[in-house]
């Protein structure tokens, strides 16, 4: 099965920890009503830390704007424009030595019933679903009126999506444990 959500199918919500707002695209629960996984974007405006999220394994990709680096239990990592940095949620994490206004593409799932990647794509390519998974892509640029910057496209059951020349998007994949 394949949806396209665009904007209207957004939702946004403050961060918990109040210093910011996020959008939500996709979401899941566990049947607890804690969260199974999340897609969302966010914009990082200043220095600041990130909620923490125990029991969440989380995947951040800076998508746009002049960027930042983020403090993971002391230790700094640059954040390269689209390139994913995975992360604990379990870790102390802030925001430092934000440049400017920067948005960027934020994957969380429990870690005990999913593992996630998220890759960059660029060129042609079809991608097949494989039965369990779930996938995602969150779309850069796009082509031919199949979606539009910002659309999130969401594959699984075992479908097929094929990704055309003129488009660019973070594909995120979703494997159970």
């Amino acid at each position: 099965m394949i949806r396209h959500l665009g904007a209207a199918d957004y939702r946004a919500m403050p961060w918990a920890n109040g210093r910011g707002t996020t959008t939500e695209l996709a979401r899941e629960n566990r049947p607890d009503g804690t969260l199974s996984w999340r897609l969302s974007v966010a914009t990082v405006s200043e220095d600041g830390p990130f909620s923490p999220l125990p029991g969440i394994d989380r995947t951040l990709t800076l998508i746009s704007g002049e960027g930042f680096d983020l403090l993971i239990d002391g230790t700094r990592h640059a954040l390269a424009p689209l390139s994913p940095l995975a992360f604990s949620g379990d870790a102390a994490v802030s925001a430092v030595g934000v440049k400017g206004p920067s948005l960027d593409f934020n994957v969380m799932v429990d870690r005990r019933d999913w593992q996630a990647s998220v890759t960059l794509i660029t060129s042609p390519h079809r991608f097949t679903v494989k039965g369990g998974d779930l996938a995602f892509l969150y779309m850069l640029d796009a082509s031919a009126g199949r979606a539009a910057a910002g659309d999130l496209i969401v594959v699984q059951d075992e479908d097929a999506y094929t990704f055309t020349e003129g488009e660019r998007a973070l594909w995120a994949t979703l494997k159970p444990r």
